[in-house]
């Protein structure tokens, strides 16, 4: 039991910024089976959040704000840089070697400027619009609304599961070769967490879409770009696989809830 603890505990300092005490000796082999529930201990945070707006009056985008900063500030912020020098490096025309050294360079260029504002904006809207519409006698979309979080983390425990590292250094090394039946047990465990707590809108299909198809859309556009542009993945494919993912819940959730409510 003290294993699998240290193991969570391994892999929840490992994607946040809250310090763990004592977590000097790391273990990262059950990876990929904690990354899908650290994503749902995450949506529950932000859920919480949303839940005490009720009992105060606070601007729902003010709301969209905080839990954003919230969720960046103890979480996100390694995975927006990852994503940021994904951008760099992904759209950028030069070959697989220059691409890895604009991984590392520690200096933002104008693909990560512009991504990164196009992407923070979008995942603002995105939550704003959703979060104004959804009452307090209507949780069950809410549910499914902040397992966003779920989504980011389950394509990201993927991507070690079917890409080799693309250097011998770096995070990419600590997760090679996660198992895929911890990523998948993982995976299944977090979403029908979701289900189970959004099972009255699974006749309508929300609570069914997002968490699986923006996890999949996600693993499946970052396992393409990393493969055929760097030749494996890094710590980086990880950030950029979560943020894909996160917003890629956002936006099916935003188009199969306006279909069924707007």
């Amino acid at each position: 039991m003290r294993k699998i603890i240290d193991a969570f505990l391994s892999t929840f300092s490992l994607i946040s910024r809250i310090p763990i005490p004592g977590k000097e000796k790391q273990d990262f082999r059950y990876a990929g089976f904690f990354l899908p529930l650290t994503g749902l201990l995450i949506g529950v945070l932000c859920f919480f959040v949303f839940m005490l707006s009720y009992f105060s009056v606070v601007d729902k985008f003010l709301l969209t704000i905080l839990i954003l900063l919230l969720q960046y500030g103890l979480f996100n912020l390694f995975h927006f840089d990852g994503f940021l020098d994904s951008a760099d490096a992904l759209f950028c025309f030069v070959d697989k070697k220059r691409r890895l050294e604009i991984l590392k360079d520690t200096s933002t260029g104008s693909f990560a400027l512009f991504s990164g504002v196009v992407y923070l904006l979008l995942k603002i809207y995105l939550l704003f619009s959703l979060i104004k519409v959804i009452s307090f006698s209507d949780l069950f979309p809410a549910v499914c609304l902040f397992a966003y979080p779920v989504s980011g983390r389950i394509s990201a425990s993927l991507i070690p599961c079917f890409l080799d590292p693309a250097r011998e250094t770096g995070l990419g090394v600590l997760l090679r070769g996660l198992k895929k039946r911890y990523s998948f047990s993982g995976a299944f465990i977090s979403i029908f967490s979701v289900y189970a707590f959004s099972f009255p809108h699974l006749i309508n299909g929300l609570a069914g879409i997002s968490p699986f198809a923006g996890s999949a859309i996600a693993f499946f556009l970052v396992y393409i770009l990393y493969r055929k542009k760097i030749g494996g993945y890094t710590g980086d494919a990880m950030g950029l696989a979560v943020e894909t993912g996160e917003l890629f819940h956002l936006l099916i959730f935003f188009f199969v809830y306006r279909s069924f409510t707007f």
